[in-house]
């Protein structure tokens, strides 16, 4: 064999054995040091066994080794532009070998762990829900695990339709379940913290009013507190609300449980355009701007030896009870 076949013929098979996959077990079929099988290396004084690469590669006397058949011309160009295109061929195998080494060292992993970018029209949500299980998205909006944050009072209420919304938008997005947690948790503190503030105001306002209402009724606050809830119960009943419907209104007027100064101007300037003959609660009710401790002393009266109240059940007239009746349950009221 000549010189330029063996050089051509050691470069073909030094490829394969650097190119060739892994087998920790040894080689299955190749000759081993006591395998007795056929030398491949050209023997002492005898002829060489190695075939020429690819039989006849084509290349004349004088023919560089990449110039023959073996190579296409994108092989050469690539060859060429790697700087491969040395006389020698085995001197190409250690600096592809460099090459390989330094590529994997650049890429920082193996091939088979490298993501590729998006494909052409494939957009950057579907290309991460592709890799979801690398990302930490999920298959699909329901399987987010979404954590209340622990800034959320115990005693707010959810809002669980707003939630799941985040969910639906999350997943449209590719967005990871991590991320999403993070502007739940961002949102949520804003939005305690936003109503907290609210209410601080809203209480600091209030007092303030309170403070107004105070001073400009002098000694007549307690009697227009009390007009204000006569024309609320008034109103109320007129409206068809029931007692629960009545007392929750009423709570905004209560003066002691922080009442709110605006409502109780409001139904006590209602009470005095109504006035005495229009404002009646139930036929017979209490008089209007009377306090809850006039009308207890009132009650007192009519149920007292001497009072009508009394006198009728004594005597056991109906007719005289039944006309009292809705005056002492008006009085009753406004006494509680």
């Amino acid at each position: 064999m000549s010189k330029e076949r063996f050089e051509r013929a050691a470069l073909f098979w030094g490829a394969m054995i650097c190119f060739a996959p892994s087998d920790e077990g040894g080689s299955g079929g190749g000759a081993g040091a006591d395998g007795g099988g056929e030398d491949t290396a050209p023997g002492a004084g005898g002829a060489d066994t190695i075939p020429a690469a690819g039989g006849n590669d084509g290349a004349g006397d004088g023919a560089k080794w990449w110039e023959g058949n073996a190579f296409s011309d994108e092989h050469r160009t690539n060859l060429t532009a790697l700087g491969l295109t040395v006389d020698d061929p085995l001197q190409a195998i250690p600096k592809l070998l460099d090459m390989e080494q330094s590529a994997k060292k650049r890429l920082g992993a193996s091939p088979d762990q490298l993501i590729t970018k998006p494909k052409d029209g494939q957009s950057v949500a579907d290309w991460l829900k592709e890799h979801g299980d690398t990302f930490g998205i999920p298959k699909d909006a329901e399987s987010y695990e979404v954590a209340r944050p622990e800034s959320w009072p115990k005693d707010r209420a959810w809002d669980e339709a707003f939630e799941s919304e985040a969910r639906k938008i999350a997943h449209e997005e590719g967005v990871p379940a991590s991320a999403l947690n993070k502007f739940v948790e961002i949102f949520a503190g804003k939005m305690a913290k936003m109503e907290g503030e609210s209410a601080e105001q809203l209480e600091a306002s209030n007092t303030q009013m309170m403070a107004d209402l105070s001073k400009d009724w002098g000694q007549q606050m307690p009697a227009k507190l009390a007009m204000a809830k006569q024309a609320m119960s008034a109103i109320a009943e007129k409206a068809g609300f029931d007692e629960s419907n009545i007392l929750s209104v009423a709570s905004v007027l209560t003066e002691k449980a922080g009442g709110d100064a605006n409502a109780i101007r409001l139904f006590a300037t209602i009470g005095e355009m109504m006035g005495e003959d229009s404002l009646v609660v139930t036929p017979g009710g209490a008089g209007l701007g009377q306090t809850p401790a006039e009308a207890r002393a009132e009650l007192q009266r009519l149920r007292s030896p001497g009072g009508d109240y009394y006198e009728a059940a004594a005597t056991g007239d109906t007719a005289k009870l039944k006309e009292l009746q809705p005056r002492i349950e008006a009085l009753t009221k406004l006494a509680t």
